[in-house]
């Protein structure tokens, strides 16, 4: 290799990470990791009804969720009759959600 194709593989090795850190900054104020108290991280990701941006690595529909007015995420429901279920708690640690039927609760503060 010629002096100056070494000069710019240098130059190129020493700018790539300076280009990745600024891309990750760039993600993190687009995407929050939060919505509402609840910390989603893989395999879940969110969009963002304010924004319509989605956040974290779009994966499988299944773990798709949506940040409802920054106030709790949403599991859509594949069953048609209920609104979904709101995430009240991810434990990424012990495997667990802590969730509420959306059409249940709605039925309970509906009067008769």
């Amino acid at each position: 290799m010629p002096p100056s194709s070494w000069f710019l593989t240098l130059i190129w090795v020493w700018c790539l990470p300076l280009m990745l850190v600024e891309a990750e900054e760039q993600q993190e104020e687009v995407c929050s990791a939060k919505c509402g108290a609840v910390t989603i991280s893989n395999p879940f990701w969110f969009t963002d009804l304010e924004t319509g941006r989605s956040c974290g690595s779009p994966g499988s529909p299944d773990f798709q969720l949506t940040c409802l007015n920054n106030s709790y995420p949403l599991l859509p429901s594949s069953v048609r009759v209920t609104l979904g279920f709101a995430i009240l708690n991810i434990s990424y640690g012990e495997r667990s959600l802590h969730v509420i039927d959306l059409g249940k609760l709605q039925l309970l503060h509906d009067p008769p």
